[in-house]
C-alpha cells in the first residue's frame, strides 16, 4: 500500500511539473489567457453568447465639455457627430433615454488577443441612429433602416484599434474612417462593456468641424465579444 501511495504521489508531482515547465495556459473561446484578471474571468461560449443584442448609447449622467466640444442636448450632440455627412435639418428628433423608441444603438464584435489588444481584421462595429423620421417610416415599412455608421477594417480607410488591461478590463476602442473617429472609453466587467462615447470629425457639411462627447454606453459583454 505504501508503495502504491508513493507511486501515485510521484505521478501527480510529475504531471504538475510538466504543466509548469511547458508554461501551458488555458484559453477561452475568445483567445483570452485564463491566468486571472477581468478579461479572462468570463468565457463567452457559443451556447451562452447573447445573440442579436444591441448596445445602447444614451444621455450621460454628466458631460465634461472641453474647449471646442459640441454642446447642447443629447440630440444636438448626435446631430453634431452626424454633421460629417448629413445636414442636421435632415435628421429627426432623437431621444437620449434608454427605453425610448428613438435613440442610438450599436452592435458587432470585438476580438482581443491574449494581451488585450483589439484584432482589427476580425472586429466589426455598426452604430445606428434611429430618429423620428425612421420611426415614422418604420410604422408603414418594417424594412426601414436607421442611419448606420459602419466600421469594417476590410474596407479602405477603415480601422478598429484599441487595448484593454487584462486585469482591470479598462481600455479604449477606437473606430476610424474618412469622416473621423469615434472612441469608446470604458471597461469590461463580468457582465457588460460600458463607459462613454466621444467623437472627432474630420469633415463637415455645415462648415465647422465638430468634436465632443455623445453620451454613455453599455452592452452585454457576451454580445460584443462573441
Amino acid at each position: 500500500m505504501k508503495k502504491l501511495l508513493l507511486a501515485l504521489s510521484l505521478l501527480i508531482l510529475a504531471s504538475c511539473q510538466v504543466t509548469k515547465e511547458n508554461g501551458v495556459k488555458a484559453t477561452n473561446s475568445n483567445g483570452f489567457v485564463s491566468s486571472g484578471g477581468v478579461l479572462s474571468s468570463v468565457q463567452c461560449a457559443q451556447s451562452t453568447t447573447v445573440t442579436n443584442a444591441q448596445g445602447i448609447i444614451y444621455e450621460a449622467t454628466a458631460v465634461n465639455y472641453a474647449a471646442g466640444d459640441a454642446t447642447g442636448s443629447f440630440e444636438d450632440r448626435v446631430k453634431a457627430l452626424l454633421s460629417a455627412s448629413i445636414l442636421p435639418q435632415n435628421i429627426g428628433s432623437i431621444s437620449g433615454q434608454q427605453s425610448a423608441s428613438t435613440g442610438m444603438r450599436f452592435s458587432g464584435k470585438i476580438i482581443l488577443d491574449t494581451n488585450g489588444n483589439v484584432l482589427s481584421s476580425k472586429s466589426k462595429i455598426t452604430i445606428s441612429v434611429y430618429d423620428s423620421i425612421w420611426l415614422s417610416d418604420y410604422a408603414i415599412n418594417t424594412g426601414a433602416r436607421g442611419i448606420d455608421l459602419s466600421f469594417d477594417p476590410t474596407r479602405a480607410g477603415h480601422s478598429i484599434t484599441g487595448q484593454f488591461n487584462q486585469q482591470t478590463g479598462v481600455g479604449t476602442l477606437l473606430l476610424k474612417d474618412s469622416y473621423g473617429e469615434i472612441r469608446f472609453e470604458g471597461k469590461f466587467d463580468a457582465q457588460n462593456f460600458s463607459g462613454i462615447v466621444k467623437f472627432q470629425n474630420l469633415v463637415s457639411v455645415v462648415g465647422a468641424v465638430t468634436k465632443g462627447t455623445v453620451g454613455d454606453f453599455s452592452i452585454p459583454r457576451c454580445a460584443i465579444t462573441q
